[in-house]
């Protein structure tokens, strides 16, 4: 039976491991969970990118906390709106957008000059909300609503829609220049990020107020603008990216301070001053050809929310980003599922294929540099091209498939080694083992062809030595001479192959390959014979007569393997080579080394060596060179 090897078992399993990483996540990216994490690292790039330029073309008139200290509590009479119409109008402002809601008749005089002054103007955009809670009841919309919206075109089924409109007041709604509508749902984890350009009602598309206020800029009515559901709206050339549900991923160019922004009051303050000679607050001439919206920043109202830049951001500030993003044509853009499915898979395959092949620092050290790699990629296309990759969750795969792999290797390699450590403890030095454990992946059992020196040593008439010896004296002998031998072995990482009664087997080169092989195994023939002659003196004296052994070397291709019976098995080599050393044994007298010539050609640099007599074997045709090593060269 052919085993099959560590290294390619730990390659399939971890590419698998990586495939089931990359598929955990793509069927958890639905959850809430794992999409609220994907968002809050789209959060933190909009801190590690470098500040934002916005249009200045865009500026904010605020009522503050200090504009309420001055005027008193809000809504205030909306003579003081009507007013602020008058003085932008005046300062030539292009286009003026409300982001508050007149819903609510209030005083009627006042009403009316809101009304009066919104005609006037003839360029005031205001808003408006949708209930898009289910079960909202419809309210039809009249003419005089309807003329701001523009056909729903067939696919924005999936659009926001909502058939309950909260709408302004109708003698203000009739003379604005547009209506648009204030609805900014947040994410699954409560923060505002994408805006819905257009909400779907009664078949019909209401444009929200940023986009509205950006059309009468462009002069371009409503009605004008192209709507391809899931891919873009088109007004002038400019495409603005959405997604299904026809939401916008706003870009936030940071803090609300960045837009020109005025104070309402000091607005008023500053054209009173105008009007008396005096020195203004505020340069109302800044105001000329602008967008200017008017909206609310005071602490404590409804009109600040949670976004990724701040966690009570205004929501005119909301409309002014919206607005920058599409006059600087400067969009985000979310990367499909697909293409995130792949990126995914493609990551797992990565860390399948290579985190196997390493150990688990090296293995470490990789992982952090592709999420490093990772990373940086998702920051600069999120920075220079306004690309939103996913990152947690590839993150996320990287990091499970990597700890993944490390775990079944350590449990794999544990078995493994304990495995190596039970056959090889009984034939190889222990620091021939330690190699062997640090490396399981190079070790094939299943058999291979390798080249290898083979050592045989023979103690020369021990047969007839033990008849004419008590028993455990046979015993004692042995056991001294085949220690010397064996530690000879191992003192130059030799594999004892077997012991066949007073004669040893030894490989050099295998399990572990060494390119010194032949060397090693005359080495160690040269130790054998030289610590057998320093205790020859203790036999002749108990046994009367010198204990000799005989060693013969052949070098070449053998095959290598655990070879026997399910039963029993044994690590071994078979083969020619072994064949051939075993015959040179037969010519090695007592105290000789013979070698063949494969070796000798191995070592004559190593060794002093005497050619002799060549032989003839079994099953060889030609005849057989062999060699007597003398000594080792000085």
């Amino acid at each position: 039976m052919k085993f099959l090897k560590l290294k390619n078992r730990s390659q399939t399993i971890g590419i698998a491991i990586g495939l089931f990483a990359s598929f955990l996540f793509i069927l958890l990216s639905p959850t809430p969970v794992l999409k609220n994490f994907e968002l809050a690292t789209l959060d933190h790039r909009f801190k590690f990118r470098p500040s934002q330029k916005v249009c200045q073309d865009v500026g904010i008139v605020f009522i503050g906390d200090e504009d309420i200290k001055t005027v008193g509590r809000f809504p205030w009479s909306r003579d003081y709106h009507a007013t602020l119409i008058h003085i932008l109008k005046e300062c030539e402002v292009k286009v003026i957008g409300f982001d508050i809601l007149f819903l609510d008749p209030g005083n009627p005089q006042d009403d009316q000059l809101l009304a009066e002054a919104t005609k006037e103007a003839g360029n005031v955009c205001h808003c408006f909300f949708f209930e898009l809670a289910k079960g909202a009841k419809g309210i039809p919309f009249t003419e005089d609503y309807r003329k701001f919206s523009l056909p729903a075109p067939p696919g924005t089924e999936e659009f926001y829609s909502s058939p309950q409109p909260s709408l302004p007041l109708k003698a203000i709604a009739q003379e604005a220049k547009a209506l648009g509508t204030i609805n900014f749902p947040p994410d699954t984890d409560g923060i505002r990020r994408r805006v819905p350009l257009f909400i779907h009602c009664q078949d019909r598309l209401y444009p929200t107020l940023s986009l509205a206020i950006t059309a009468s800029y462009l002069g371009i009515p409503i009605q004008e603008i192209k709507v391809s559901p899931g891919k873009y709206v088109e007004l002038k050339g400019i495409r603005i990216p959405i997604d299904k549900k026809g939401c916008m991923l706003v870009n936030f160019a940071g803090d609300i301070k960045k837009f020109p922004h005025y104070s309402f009051v000091q607005v008023l303050q500053s054209y009173l001053q105008v009007k008396e000679g005096k020195k203004p607050i505020i340069p109302l001439g800044k105001l000329k050809n602008k967008i200017i919206l008017v909206g609310i920043t005071a602490t404590g109202t409804t009109d600040l929310g949670p976004t990724p830049v701040s966690a009570l951001y205004p929501m005119v500030g909301v409309q002014a980003n919206i607005i920058t993003n599409i006059l600087q044509q400067n969009f985000l853009r979310e990367t499909g599922k697909s293409l995130n499915f792949l990126i995914l898979i493609f990551l797992g395959l990565l860390m399948g294929i290579a985190i196997p092949k390493l150990n688990a620092p090296r293995g470490a050290l990789l992982m952090f540099v592709i999420i490093a790699g990772y990373f940086l990629l998702a920051l600069g296309l999120f920075v220079s091209l306004g690309i939103c990759l996913d990152l947690f969750s590839p993150l996320l795969v990287i990091t499970l498939s990597y700890l993944a792999i490390i775990f079944y290797r350590f449990i794999l390699e544990g078995r493994e080694k304990r495995r190596i450590k039970s056959i090889f403890s009984r034939y190889t030095a222990p620091q021939l083992i330690d190699q062997l454990l640090s490396r399981p992946g190079e070790i094939t059992l299943g058999g291979e062809k390798k080249v290898v020196s083979i050592l045989f040593a023979d103690i020369r008439g021990f047969t007839k030595i033990s008849e004419s010896i008590p028993p455990e004296k046979v015993v004692e002998i042995l056991n001294e001479v085949l220690t010397i031998i064996v530690r000879a072995i191992f003192k130059e990482q030799g594999t004892l192959d077997k012991f066949i009664g007073d004669c040893v087997m030894a490989v050099y080169g295998a399990p572990i390959p060494q390119t010194e092989h032949a060397q090693r195994a005359v080495r160690s023939a040269l130790e054998i014979q030289k610590k057998l002659k320093n205790i020859e003196e203790k036999w002749v004296g108990e046994i009367g007569r010198k204990l000799e052994v005989g060693i013969a070397i052949n070098s070449g291709e053998a095959i290598i393997g655990n070879i026997g019976s399910p039963e029993r098995m044994d690590y071994t080599a078979i083969g020619d080579t072994v064949n051939l050393a075993a015959r040179l044994e037969e010519f090695a007298n007592e105290g000789e080394i013979v070698i063949s010539k494969n070796t000798y050609s191995l070592v004559k640099d190593l060794a002093d060596c005497q050619e002799m007599e060549p032989i003839r074997v079994k099953g060889k045709k030609d005849e057989i060179r062999i060699y007597k090593v003398i000594r080792l060269k000085k």
